[in-house]
C-alpha cells in the first residue's frame, strides 16, 4: 500500500493535469482477439520514469500485434475499478508504424476518443484523453504497431458497483451423473448407456430440411423431426430410447444450412444485420425454440409450431435435458466467416437463449419454449476464460437485466505436449503431466467469482489410439497405445470429477476411421460402425468403472508421501461406504505395499476391484497384504463397509 501511495503521490504531483497514474494489472484486462498477450503494454509499471515524471529509460518489452489476420484488429478490453475520468495516455512508441484507436464506453456504446499512427521512433508519446469510464476498449489496427509501455491517467469518480453475487450451494454428483460421452444418433444406445450417464449428441441444424432451400421459404416448408429429412431418423425415437435408458441428453446443434450460409461451419448470420446484433441470428433461434418446444417439458398450441407436412403435431415431449449452442464458437481454423469474436456470440447466444430477453419475438429462444431446460454454451476449443469473460460483460451492459445468457459454461480441452487443440504437438500426455485437475479448478474459481449460478461442462476430451496421430499417447506399439488411452481416459474422468465442474464427455463412443493418423480420427471407445462398434480396453474399463464407483461422490484427494501416488476418497451416496482410487501416472511403472499406512483406515477393505480392459466379468478380487498389494497406472478401486 505505501508503495502505491508513493506512485500515486509522485504522477499526482508532477503531471497535475494528467491526473493519477491508473495500475493496469494482469486481472484487469480481457483479451477480446489474437492470441499475442498484452505482455509489452501494462507490465513495468513506474520504474521507466524519476521522481519528477519524466521518463529516463526504454522498456524493456515489447508488445507487437497479432500478424493472424483472423484477430485483426486485435483488441483488449480493460476493466478499470470504476467509474473513471480519462485525461490522458502517455506510450513508448518503438520501431513500428501502423495505428491503434482507444475507445470508452462499454459494449452497448463505445466512443472513440483517439485515433493515433505509431509513426514515430524511440520515442515516448503523450496525447489528452476526454471522458468517463469503467471500461477502456484498445483497438490495433494492424501487426506492425509497436508498443513498449502503456499509461493511462486519470481519477475515479465512483467506486466498481458490486453485484451481489449469491453463493451456490451445489450437491456433490455422483460418478454416474457426471460421466457423459459424445455420440450420433447411430450409435447403439446399449453402448452409450454402458459407459456414460450424460450423451452430447452431434446434431447437424441441415437435418431437419430438404435440399434446395432457400431462406424466404422456411417457414412455408416447415421442420421435420421424426422422421427427419430424407427420411432417415426418427429424433422422437432416439430420445425417447435414451431416456428409457436413464440417459439425460445434450443435443449440441452445430451447423449452417446451405440456404444460410456457403459453409456448413460459417456462422448462421443473416447478412442483413452486424454480426454482433442479436437480430442476425433470428433464423437460428427460432429453430431453438422449435427444437426445444417439442422435446422439453412444455406443451405449446398447434399454430405455434412450424411443422412440415405429415409431421406429427407434438410438444411437451420432456426428452432432453438441455441443448447446446454450436460447437468451437472460437475455431480459429475455420477463418473469420467460421470464427465467432466473443461479442459476435454473446449475441447469437442472447438470441437462442431467450429470444434477447423476448425483444425478439415470443417464439424466438431456448427458455421462451421451456425455462426449465438447461441452455449449454458451446464448447470452446480451449478452457479459455477470457472469451467467458468478454460474453459476461457484453450481456451485462446489452442484455435488458444484465444477466448471462446460457446455464452452463462449456469448454474443450486434449491433453497433449502442445496445451491444447494445437497442429503443434506431438503426442498425448497423461493427464497428471497436463495438470488437467489445476486447469478445471481454474475455471470453477473463476466461474465461483464471475458467475456463481452457472454450471462447468468439459464436453470434449480425449486419446487417439492410432500410434501415429499427435494425441495418441506415446507409444509405438499398437497394444500398448490401447492401453494407454484407456488408463488416461479412465484418470482424466476422475480427475475432472474431482476438480468441481459439473460433467465430463469424452470424445468420443466410436472411431471416424481409426486407420487414418490425423488427430480424433480414432478417438473411440469402440471401433467404426462398419467394424460394428467393436470395443477398446477403454471401453471395458469405463464400463466397470460406472458400474462399480456409479453411485460414489468424490469427497478428497488424500496427500501420501509418495509423489507418484495418486489416492481418491469417496462416498457411497445412499449407503455410506467408503471407497478408495489409487494409481501411479507413470506407464510400466508399479509399487508394491506390504501395508496401507497412507490410508486412514484400520479395517482392511471389503471389495478390491482391478478395471479389466476385456469382456471378463467384473469381480473383486481377494485383498491379501502378505504378498504385496500393487498399485499400477491402471486405477485400483478400495471399497470400505
Amino acid at each position: 500500500m505505501k508503495y502505491l501511495l508513493l506512485l500515486l503521490s509522485v504522477f499526482s504531483t508532477c503531471c497535475p493535469a494528467q491526473g493519477q497514474w491508473i495500475a493496469i494489472q494482469e486481472k484487469h484486462i480481457v483479451q477480446l482477439t489474437g492470441q499475442e498477450r498484452q505482455m509489452g503494454l501494462f507490465d513495468e509499471g513506474p520504474r521507466l520514469f524519476d521522481q519528477k515524471g519524466k521518463a529516463n529509460l526504454k522498456p524493456h518489452r515489447r508488445f507487437h500485434p497479432t500478424y493472424q489476420k483472423l484477430y485483426q484488429p486485435q483488441e483488449f478490453l480493460i476493466k478499470l475499478d470504476g467509474n473513471y475520468r480519462l485525461d490522458s495516455v502517455r506510450f513508448y512508441d518503438g520501431a513500428g508504424k501502423d495505428s491503434f484507436e482507444i475507445y470508452l464506453g462499454n459494449p452497448a456504446e463505445w466512443n472513440l476518443v483517439l485515433k493515433q499512427s505509431t509513426d514515430r521512433y524511440e520515442t515516448w508519446r503523450s496525447f489528452e484523453l476526454k471522458g468517463q469510464s469503467e471500461l477502456i476498449l484498445l483497438r490495433f489496427k494492424g501487426p506492425q504497431a509497436e508498443i513498449g509501455e502503456m499509461y493511462f491517467y486519470g481519477e475515479r469518480l465512483a467506486p466498481l458497483k458490486q453485484s451481489l453475487k449469491n453463493r451456490q450451494l451445489r450437491s456433490p454428483l455422483t460418478l454416474d451423473e457426471f460421466l457423459g460421452i459424445n455420440a450420433f444418433i447411430d450409435d447403439p444406445g446399449s453402448k452409450v448407456e454402458a459407459v456414460a450417464g450424460l450423451v452430447r449428441e452431434y446434431h447437424n441444424w441441415d437435418w431437419h430440411y430438404p435440399e434446395g432451400l432457400k431462406a424466404g421459404q422456411i417457414q412455408m416448408e416447415g421442420i421435420r423431426f421424426a422422421p427427419a429429412t430424407a427420411g432417415y431418423w426418427d429424433f422422437d425415437q432416439y430420445y425417447t430410447d435414451l431416456k428409457k435408458r436413464g440417459l439425460q441428453s445434450y443435443p449440441c446443434l452445430q451447423g449452417s444450412p446451405p440456404w444460410l450460409a456457403s459453409e456448413f461451419d460459417h456462422k448462421p448470420q443473416d447478412p442483413n444485420f452486424a454480426a454482433d446484433d442479436p437480430q442476425a441470428y433470428r433464423h437460428h433461434a427460432a429453430f431453438v425454440w422449435q427444437y426445444a418446444a417439442r422435446y422439453g417439458g412444455q406443451t405449446h398450441e398447434s399454430k405455434t409450431l412450424n411443422l412440415a407436412k405429415g409431421q406429427a403435431q407434438k410438444s411437451g415431449l420432456k426428452l432432453i435435458a438441455g441443448l447446446e449452442s454450436w460447437n468451437e464458437p472460437d475455431k480459429w481454423w475455420r477463418g473469420r466467416e467460421g470464427y465467432f469474436h466473443p461479442f459476435e456470440y454473446a449475441a447469437m447466444l442472447s438470441a437462442d437463449f431467450d429470444g434477447h430477453a423476448g425483444t425478439l419475438g415470443p417464439l424466438y429462444g431456448l427458455k421462451k419454449a421451456d425455462p426449465n431446460l438447461d441452455f449449454v454454451m458451446g464448447g470452446l476449443a480451449g478452457l479459455d476464460t477470457n472469451y467467458v469473460e468478454a460474453i459476461r460483460l457484453w450481456a451485462l451492459y446489452r442484455r435488458p437485466k444484465g444477466n448471462f445468457p446460457a446455464d452452463v459454461l462449456n469448454f474443450h480441452h486434449y491433453s497433449n505436449d502442445a496445451g491444447g487443440q494445437d497442429d503443434r504437438a506431438d503426442h498425448g500426455i497423461p493427464p497428471e503431466d497436463d495438470h488437467l485437475k489445476q486447469r478445471l479448478e481454474a475455471l470453477v474459481q473463476y466461474r465461483n467469482a464471475n458467475l456463481p449460478a452457472q454450471r462447468i461442462f468439459l464436453s470434449e476430451f480425449g486419446y487417439d489410439t492410432n500410434p501415429r496421430s499427435i494425441q495418441a499417447p506415446a507409444h509405438d506399439d499398437s497394444l500398448e497405445v490401447l492401453a494407454a488411452q484407456a488408463n488416461y481416459l479412465v484418470r482424466s474422468m476422475l480427475l475432472a470429477h474431482a476438480s468441481g465442474i459439473d460433467g465430463a464427455f469424452i470424445y468420443m463412443l466410436r472411431d471416424v476411421n481409426a486407420p487414418n493418423p490425423n488427430k480424433y480420427m480414432s478417438s473411440g471407445l469402440t471401433a467404426e460402425k462398419w467394424n460394428k462398434h467393436r470395443p477398446k480396453p477403454s471401453f471395458y474399463k469405463l464400463k466397470a468403472l460406472k458400474q462399480i464407483m456409479g453411485d460414489f461422490v468424490f469427497v478428497e484427494q488424500e496427500q501420501p508421501d509418495l509423489k507418484e501416488l495418486h489416492i481418491f476418497r469417496y462416498r457411497h451416496r445412499e449407503t455410506g461406504q467408503r471407497a478408495y482410487v489409487l494409481w501411479v501416472k507413470s506407464d510400466g511403472r508399479k509399487s508394491t505395499y506390504k501395508e496401507l499406512y497412507f490410508l486412514n483406515e484400520k479395517r482392511t477393505p471389503s471389495k478390491v476391484y482391478r478395471l479389466p480392459s476385456d469382456a471378463s466379468s467384473i469381480e473383486a478380487e481377494e485383498f491379501n497384504l502378505s504378498q504385496g498389494f500393487e498399485v499400477n497406472n491402471s486405477p485400483v478401486i478400495l471399497i470400505y463397509d
